[in-house]
């Protein structure tokens, strides 16, 4: 019978969470909410606290049939926040945001 120690479960959730933690410190996100309206301007906000003080590229990919990336570059203060405003194209119907570490954001655009 295999051991099931109810103190092996704490520590390896605690390794767990631990491995997460650093994917948790970068995040994206568009101020509008997850649906856009085309000929607008949505706040793109990227925020890593290890990165205080740099610059960081927004990749910004959408399209279809023939998919168009552009980057955006973003300058985070000194708590590892900064924005920019993105002019949302009326010819996509849907945008990913990307940045270094942070999940992907998908948004999509009416």
């Amino acid at each position: 019978m295999p051991n099931r120690s109810p103190a092996r479960i704490p520590f390896f959730a605690t390794v767990f969470a631990f491995a997460l933690a650093p994917l948790a410190a970068q995040a994206i996100r568009v101020d509008q909410g997850s649906v856009l309206t085309a000929g607008s301007t949505a706040t793109i906000t990227y925020t890593d606290p290890s990165k205080a003080g740099q610059d960081v590229t927004v990749t910004v990919t959408g399209g279809f049939p023939v998919p168009f990336t552009t980057n955006l570059t973003i300058t985070l203060d000194a708590n590892g926040a900064g924005s920019t405003e993105w002019l949302v194209s009326s010819l996509w119907r849907i945008v990913r945001f990307n940045g270094p570490n942070a999940v992907e954001v998908t948004c999509a655009i009416r």
